[in-house]
Protein backbone atom coordinates (compact mmCIF):
# COMPACT_ATOMS: atom_id res chain seq x y z
CA UNK A 1 0.00 0.00 0.00
CA UNK A 2 2.53 2.42 0.62
CA UNK A 3 4.55 1.44 -2.14
CA UNK A 4 1.64 2.30 -4.06
CA UNK A 5 1.09 5.74 -2.76
CA UNK A 6 5.10 6.65 -2.87
CA UNK A 7 5.00 5.32 -6.71
CA UNK A 8 1.79 7.78 -7.10
CA UNK A 9 3.74 10.79 -5.49
CA UNK A 10 6.86 9.61 -7.83
CA UNK A 11 4.59 9.78 -11.02
CA UNK A 12 2.93 12.68 -10.22
CA UNK A 13 6.07 15.19 -9.62
CA UNK A 14 7.87 13.75 -12.08
CA UNK A 15 4.80 14.31 -14.43
CA UNK A 16 4.25 17.60 -13.00
CA UNK A 17 8.25 18.47 -14.19
CA UNK A 18 7.38 17.05 -17.65
CA UNK A 19 9.81 14.37 -17.48
CA UNK A 20 8.75 11.32 -19.75
CA UNK A 21 8.27 8.73 -17.15
CA UNK A 22 8.55 5.61 -19.95
CA UNK A 23 12.48 5.99 -20.07
CA UNK A 24 15.88 7.18 -18.79
CA UNK A 25 16.07 8.12 -14.96
CA UNK A 26 12.11 8.27 -14.33
CA UNK A 27 11.60 4.66 -15.78
CA UNK A 28 14.66 3.72 -13.38
CA UNK A 29 13.16 5.38 -10.10
CA UNK A 30 9.66 4.28 -10.78
CA UNK A 31 11.19 0.19 -11.48
CA UNK A 32 13.39 0.63 -7.96
CA UNK A 33 10.19 1.49 -6.36
CA UNK A 34 8.65 -1.43 -7.26
CA UNK A 35 11.72 -3.63 -6.75
CA UNK A 36 11.83 -2.21 -3.55
CA UNK A 37 8.37 -2.63 -2.82
CA UNK A 38 8.57 -6.37 -3.37
CA UNK A 39 11.72 -6.63 -1.43
CA UNK A 40 9.74 -5.01 1.64
CA UNK A 41 6.65 -7.09 1.22
CA UNK A 42 9.13 -10.55 1.12
CA UNK A 43 10.05 -9.24 4.20
CA UNK A 44 7.11 -9.38 5.97
CA UNK A 45 5.95 -12.23 4.65
CA UNK A 46 9.20 -14.27 5.96
CA UNK A 47 8.96 -12.34 9.04
CA UNK A 48 5.43 -13.13 9.43
CA UNK A 49 6.31 -17.21 8.80
CA UNK A 50 9.22 -17.08 11.54
CA UNK A 51 7.11 -15.37 14.05
CA UNK A 52 3.90 -18.30 12.99
CA UNK A 53 7.01 -20.82 13.60
CA UNK A 54 7.93 -19.91 17.00
CA UNK A 55 4.48 -19.59 18.16
CA UNK A 56 3.38 -23.28 16.72
CA UNK A 57 7.16 -24.24 19.16
CA UNK A 58 5.44 -22.64 21.48
CA UNK A 59 2.23 -24.10 21.14
CA UNK A 60 3.87 -27.89 20.72
CA UNK A 61 6.06 -27.02 24.26
CA UNK A 62 3.24 -26.01 26.28
CA UNK A 63 0.96 -29.08 24.81
CA UNK A 64 4.18 -31.71 26.05
CA UNK A 65 4.40 -29.72 29.47
CA UNK A 66 0.69 -30.44 29.60
CA UNK A 67 0.72 -34.12 28.94
CA UNK A 68 3.44 -34.74 31.54
CA UNK A 69 1.83 -32.63 34.08
CA UNK A 70 0.22 -35.84 35.82
CA UNK A 71 -2.59 -34.78 38.57
CA UNK A 72 -2.60 -38.64 40.34
CA UNK A 73 1.05 -38.21 41.18
CA UNK A 74 0.43 -34.33 42.15
CA UNK A 75 -2.22 -35.86 44.83
CA UNK A 76 0.03 -39.00 45.69
CA UNK A 77 2.76 -36.80 46.76
CA UNK A 78 0.50 -34.33 48.54
CA UNK A 79 -0.45 -37.49 50.37
CA UNK A 80 2.64 -38.49 51.23
CA UNK A 81 3.63 -35.23 52.81
CA UNK A 82 0.44 -35.58 54.57
CA UNK A 83 1.29 -39.26 55.94
CA UNK A 84 4.96 -37.52 56.89
CA UNK A 85 3.01 -34.74 58.87
CA UNK A 86 0.63 -36.69 60.67
CA UNK A 87 3.23 -39.30 61.75
CA UNK A 88 5.09 -36.43 62.44
CA UNK A 89 3.26 -34.91 65.02
CA UNK A 90 2.19 -38.24 66.41
CA UNK A 91 5.46 -39.36 66.84
CA UNK A 92 6.06 -35.58 68.91
CA UNK A 93 2.79 -36.13 70.75
CA UNK A 94 3.96 -39.62 72.07
CA UNK A 95 6.85 -38.44 73.27
CA UNK A 96 5.91 -35.47 75.19
CA UNK A 97 3.15 -37.34 76.82
CA UNK A 98 6.07 -40.53 77.61
CA UNK A 99 4.48 -42.45 80.41
CA UNK A 100 0.73 -40.74 80.78
CA UNK A 101 -1.44 -43.05 79.35
CA UNK A 102 -5.14 -43.54 80.31
CA UNK A 103 -4.40 -46.96 82.09
CA UNK A 104 -2.40 -45.38 84.20
CA UNK A 105 -5.00 -42.41 85.12
CA UNK A 106 -6.74 -43.62 88.54
CA UNK A 107 -9.51 -41.19 88.27
CA UNK A 108 -8.39 -38.33 90.44
CA UNK A 109 -6.39 -35.75 90.50
CA UNK A 110 -3.62 -34.71 92.61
Amino acid sequence: MRTAQLKGTQTASLAAHGVALDQGSALDVLTSTDVMGAADAATIHDNAAKESWGDQVQAANYRSQASNANPWAAGFTSMIGGASTVADRWYKYKTATKGVFASDYSGTLS
